[in-house]
């Protein structure tokens, strides 16, 4: 027992020294400054990702603030060696923006005194400037190279698009600033106008525009704003009820967009139709925005509810996050009581037709279907599916042995133009059937 404690607690120190891959890519950049090499853009890049990374993935168990604070750091040598000389080989660009702003929207604050809301926020205005924080685009060019400056100008411009204000969204969803549903109102209505000035330039150009390179109202960025509001849980009774309705109105905006059946940047200040994400948002804002225990909170909870069944979007997260906020008896008659037992189990699911519109499905006989939903919001592998599956593989080419025994396929001779000839078999099969032909002519 000794000798497992002490391998047990050297394994865990060898465990605890092992250097995170954000401490390892900043140790490549220190050995290259060492041999005297210049990290380019795609080092400072892979870099600032490797740290974005590790504060995403470490939200629920670390301090995300100390790795986005590194991620910033890196961004801000990028923007002093960019201004530093008037060659190009450090350039950021509107991805490193945003993967920076991404690892703040995980976090609550930035530092003491700034919240990683308004700091996501500053980084949005450098993107929307054009410019890079710290200096003008044309500093530290020499007179010899202002052809060159000119012409690179707008290379060097920098671009917000449809990612930058989800996340600047996101950091405020986060926050516990007081005002933070008037600031992310602010970004959102930015984010509307943008997105409509763009879609007019791309209409006159006659180009097609794209959420990665522009800006756009998409269904993500309206959850994001929408969540904002959810989360927004202090003030009083009436300020909460207007928080509420801002959730209606952008949830109104969708719904109109998916009647219409038109794309999402046919009407880029309104977005695209809801999906399973928005009818989580709203469960989830009428039971934050309304008082408890009211027959008010009940009834929004029940006209969201119905919305979601109405769309067919009824999935694990909507289905849980309604077990939590309604009541039992409200639970009961809006779930229990409409759920249907499936052949061949002793479970209750809920109807199909709450579930038609998921993108997850499963291959049964019939097609490509959404797998059945327990009222429990647990996915269930039925007998059908189950006997689809192994149908499925008894079908398998490499799957021979499922039927019983190994199964020779005989060679096939082609011709010169490819065409299948006799079914002539060759090697040893071929021998296999002369000595049988041999012994039945013997007989």
């Amino acid at each position: 027992s000794s000798s497992s404690s002490s391998s047990s607690s050297s394994s865990f120190s060898e465990s605890s020294s092992v250097k995170s891959t954000g401490e390892l890519a900043d140790q490549l950049l220190d050995q290259m400054e060492e041999r005297f090499l210049s990290p380019d853009t795609d080092c400072y890049g892979a870099a600032i990702r490797t740290w974005r990374n590790h504060a995403v993935m470490d939200k629920k168990r670390s301090r995300p603030q100390e790795d986005a604070a590194r991620a910033n750091a890196l961004l801000k040598s990028m923007e002093r060696a960019y201004h530093r000389t008037s060659a190009t080989h450090i350039q950021p660009t509107t991805q490193h923006y945003n993967d920076v702003i991404q690892a703040w929207s995980v976090c609550k604050f930035a530092s003491f005194t700034v919240t990683a809301g308004e700091l996501t926020e500053k980084l949005l205005n450098v993107l929307e400037q054009g410019g890079l924080e710290g200096g003008d685009n044309e500093t530290n060019h020499t007179d010899d190279n202002d052809n060159d400056s000119d012409n690179d100008k707008e290379e060097r411009l920098l671009k917000p698009n449809t990612n930058s204000y989800v996340w600047t969204l996101n950091a405020y969803a986060n926050s516990d600033m007081d005002d933070k549903v008037e600031r992310a109102t602010a970004v959102f209505d930015r984010l509307q106008k943008k997105a409509v000035a763009e879609a007019a330039d791309a209409k006159e150009e006659a180009r097609t525009v794209s959420s990665d390179e522009t800006a756009q109202v998409t269904t993500t960025a309206a959850n994001a704003m929408m969540e904002v509001c959810a989360s927004a849980t202090t003030g009083s009774d009436d300020v909460k009820r207007d928080r509420l309705r801002t959730v209606l109105s952008i949830m109104a905006d969708l719904e109109q967009a998916n009647k219409k059946g038109v794309e999402p940047k046919t009407i880029p200040s309104k977005g695209g139709p809801p999906n399973c994400k928005s009818f989580r948002i709203l469960i989830d804002a009428c039971a934050n925005l309304l008082p408890k225990g009211g027959v008010e909170r009940n009834k929004a909870l029940e006209m969201a509810f119905k919305k979601c069944c109405n769309a067919g979007l009824v999935d694990v997260g909507v289905l849980k996050m309604f077990q939590e906020h309604a009541p039992r008896e409200l639970y009961h008659t809006m779930v229990i009581a409409e759920s249907i037992v499936e052949d061949g189990t002793e479970q209750k699911m809920v109807p199909p037709e709450w579930t038609r519109n998921l993108s997850h499905r499963v291959l049964t006989i019939d097609g490509r279907r959404p797998p059945p939903l327990s009222i429990e919001g647990q996915y269930v592998m039925t007998p059908a599916l189950y006997e689809n599956r192994m149908r499925k593989l008894r079908k398998r080419v490499n799957q021979r042995l499922i039927r019983g025994g190994r199964l020779r396929i005989p060679k096939r001779k082609f011709g010169r133009n490819g065409d299948v000839g006799n079914n002539t078999l060759t090697g040893d099969s071929h021998n296999k059937q002369t000595m049988a032909t041999d012994v039945s002519s013997s007989s």
